[in-house]
This record gives C-alpha cells, sequence and structure tokens, in this order.
C-alpha cells in the first residue's frame, strides 16, 4: 500500500497554520484578560486609594469649583476604562 500523504514537508506546513491560528486566538485571550485585570486593579487604585492621594495634593478637590484636582482624577479613571474598551475588542 502506498502513502496517500505528499513527500517532504509539505503535510506539515498545513498542520502548523493551523496550529498557529489557535496560537494566536490564545496569546489574544491572554491579553485580553491581562488587560482586564490591569484596568480592574487601576481603577480600584486610582477611585478609593487615588482619591486621598488626590486629596492629599489638591485638598478638597472633589468639592471645590477648582477642577484641575478633578479632572486628574477622573481623566485617571477614564484612561483605565479606556484599557477595558480595548480588552473587549
Amino acid at each position: 500500500m502506498s502513502d496517500p500523504r505528499p513527500a517532504g514537508n509539505a503535510g506539515t506546513k498545513s498542520h502548523a497554520a493551523a496550529a498557529s491560528g489557535g496560537g494566536i486566538r490564545r496569546i489574544a485571550r491572554t491579553s485580553a484578560l491581562t488587560l482586564y485585570i490591569v484596568e480592574f486593579v487601576g481603577v480600584f487604585v486610582v477611585g478609593y486609594p487615588g482619591f486621598f492621594a488626590f486629596d492629599a495634593i489638591w485638598p478638597g478637590f472633589y468639592y471645590s469649583p477648582f477642577a484641575a484636582g478633578k479632572n486628574a482624577w477622573v481623566l485617571s479613571q477614564a484612561f483605565f476604562i479606556g484599557v477595558y474598551v480595548v480588552a473587549l475588542s
């Protein structure tokens, strides 16, 4: 009986191409999970302990009409929410 597979490396190329597609999907899932974890921890750190750090720099920033401290705090939260949106895509 003869072997129906082609001679040489031709049979392994298609298998390697199929395997690399799965590897890319696995890397995408891993990087999305990593981005989600970074976002989750970042929003928490900026939102809770970061509030006190920003309040030490700009006392009463959250309630005062002086917008620089509040803008810095909100923009730092928006950055991590942007990381979450990137992780979703």
